[in-house]
C-alpha cells in the first residue's frame, strides 16, 4: 500500500489548509496510484473549525474512492512535546482531547 503524508496538503495548499482541502484533494490522491493518506490538521485554529461532518464527509468520500485513511496527525501539538520542560509536565498539552475527537469521527 502507497500513500501520502500529510505533507501533501501542507505543500499542496499551505499551513491554514482546512477539512474541505482535504476532501477536494482525495480524487488526485486515487488517480496518481495512491492507496491511502493520513488526515491532519497544521494549525489549531483548523481544528477548532473541524466538525464532525468534516470527518463523515473525508471518510465517506475515501471509502468510495477505495482509498485507506490513515492515522489523524495534529501537527499542532508538536510545541507541545519539543522541550525537556514540556514533556516534565502532568497531563496532556492542550488541544489533545480535540485531536482525539477528531481522529475518533474520522474512524
Amino acid at each position: 500500500m502507497y500513500g501520502v503524508s500529510p505533507a501533501f496538503f501542507l505543500s499542496s495548499f499551505g499551513p491554514g489548509f482546512r477539512p474541505s482541502d482535504i476532501l477536494d484533494a482525495l480524487p488526485g490522491l486515487r488517480s496518481l496510484g495512491y492507496d491511502s493518506f493520513q488526515p491532519e490538521a497544521f494549525r489549531a485554529e483548523a481544528a477548532e473549525a473541524w466538525t464532525e461532518r468534516d470527518s463523515r464527509e473525508i471518510a465517506d468520500r475515501a471509502r468510495s474512492l477505495g482509498l485507506a485513511t490513515g492515522p489523524f496527525v495534529a501537527h499542532w501539538l508538536g510545541a507541545g512535546f519539543s522541550t525537556a520542560e514540556s514533556l516534565g509536565r502532568r497531563g496532556l498539552p492542550e488541544g489533545t482531547d480535540r485531536a482525539l475527537e477528531i481522529a475518533a469521527a474520522l474512524g
